[in-house]
């Protein structure tokens, strides 16, 4: 799970003065009862206003400006666009509503039609910040990282005290590989308004990574106080409630992120995840059952909802996904790992063993899966036999990875109390002994205690004789 950085929005649409030159026109006066209606938040009641505008002088740019301006704040985009056109072909040299129509475009995704006319901004008034930042966040986008840096530096530079570009450029200097001049200018930017949330998230998330958890939380929460409905503050204080154990705190604020942004796939897999942890298996199934939906190819998911199928006791259901995850990502140790772990339990050694030995290929450092290896070795081929010296090699391999694993040492000991060729009761018992100083309460511990007693009891009667 990662936390997320935010890249600023792109500034609010501007609103364009009005000339009240005396002798005002009809279409005049219905602009004056939009503008009193949009001071007031009435939006619709604006709206009809500016219809009744564009009815007395469908001539007028004004009219249609004020018009896209309220279908805009209404939701209304392609309509706003329409009319923000018609605004710009009345009156060319109408840049506030160019920098609008923009604004349009990038929501809409239309980021080729956004860049167009953001240059067209900036080319017509050079002075403009805002379209500068607007470029900016438009390029950026498109992945034309370099330009977009260019454009915020200049924003910054035309309107020092603008915090918009500040936040943004703090961003791709961040993804660039420089967070140290990412958290200057998040910093800048936080100080130059301090109601605003994005260089809060973001330096939340810096600090969440840098492991300074804290802090983290305290950006985090304030961006919340501005903004409670911040989707990247709350994924990112889910994460780090997650990393602290406080799974109940976790799955607050993901399940706050999943509400903000459905459908997510990212939040949603995190989401089930922490669900799992929690002990809500069920839960954790249908979470992770809406991810794969979402995105067939997420390998990570498929793998999460075969272990909390797993645990549901689905084995047939989580055989399917863990494959499905390998199918995803065939270099994915972890999926190779879990299936592995399926055909144990399910008593199919060679199965298991061909999955173990995948995900040590795959991953030569993974104690875990050298151990099982190791395991599923001694219980395949003719007799229960496979190859000791093999089996051997990977207990020795596991314990130079993690000296202190318990249940290598158990392996170990039974390995050295029962291998014919290999029996050696003295470090039989050297690796029953440290397993003890290494596990808690349990089966296999109550197990590993009698053995012990037995090798004490037969050594001594042996010395006695």
């Amino acid at each position: 799970m990662t936390v997320k950085l935010s890249i600023g929005m792109i500034v609010a649409v501007v609103l364009a003065a009005l000339s009240q030159a005396a002798g005002a026109s009809e279409a005049d006066s219905d602009l004056r009862v939009a503008s009193k209606h949009l001071r007031a938040g009435d939006l619709d009641k604006a709206c009809q206003a500016s219809r009744d505008a564009v009815a007395a002088d469908s001539g007028s740019a004004s009219a249609h400006f004020y018009l896209a301006y309220c279908l805009a704040k209404l939701g209304r985009s392609d309509e706003a666009i329409t009319e923000y056109r018609r605004t710009i072909e009345l009156d060319p040299g109408q840049i506030r509503a160019m920098n609008n129509l923009g604004i349009l475009y990038d929501k809409a995704g239309r980021l080729a039609d956004a860049t167009a006319i953001f240059r067209k901004v900036v080319k017509a008034k050079p002075s403009f910040a805002q379209a500068h930042n607007n470029l900016g966040v438009a390029l950026e986008k498109q992945g034309h990282v370099d330009e977009a840096i260019a454009a915020f530096k200049r924003a910054i530079a035309l309107k020092p005290n603008y915090a918009a570009p500040h936040n943004n450029l703090g961003v791709l200097l961040f993804e660039s590989g420089d967070p140290d001049q990412a958290a200057h200018h998040w910093r800048e930017a936080a100080r130059l308004d301090p109601k605003y949330a994005s260089p809060l998230v973001n330096l939340g998330a810096l600090n969440q990574r840098r492991g300074k958890e804290t802090e983290a939380q305290r950006l985090q929460k304030r961006a919340l106080e501005l903004a409670p409905n911040r989707v990247e503050a709350n994924l990112n204080l889910g994460l780090l409630y997650f990393k602290r154990g406080e799974l109940d705190s976790a799955v607050t604020y993901l399940s706050k992120a999943d509400e903000l942004r459905p459908n997510d796939a990212q939040i949603l897999n995190n989401l089930g995840v922490a669900e799992y942890y929690r002990g809500n298996y069920r839960t954790a199934v249908r979470t992770l059952m809406r991810v794969v939906k979402i995105d067939a190819g997420f390998a990570r998911a498929w793998d999460n909802y075969g272990l909390a199928l797993y645990a549901v006791k689905d084995y047939g259901a989580a055989e399917k996904a863990f494959k499905r995850a390998v199918e995803a990502k065939p270099d994915f140790a972890d999926a190779h790992y879990n299936l592995g772990v399926l055909y144990a339990y399910n008593k199919k050694p060679d199965r298991a063993m061909t999955h173990f030995r995948r995900a040590v290929e795959l991953n030569p450092k993974d104690a875990e899966a050298r151990h099982n290896l190791a395991v599923m070795m001694s219980r395949s081929g003719p007799d229960g036999l496979f190859d000791p010296e093999a089996e051997l090699a990977e207990y020795e391999a596991a314990l130079v990875l993690n000296p202190d694993l318990a249940e290598v040492h158990r392996s170990l000991g039974i390995f050295y109390q029962t291998q014919v060729g290999y029996v050696d009761m003295d470090k039989a018992l050297k690796h029953y002994r440290r397993f003890l100083e290494l596990s808690s309460e349990g089966t296999e511990r109550n197990e590993v205690l009698a053995w012990v007693g037995e090798i004490e009891v037969e050594m001594a009667r042996r010395n006695g004789e």
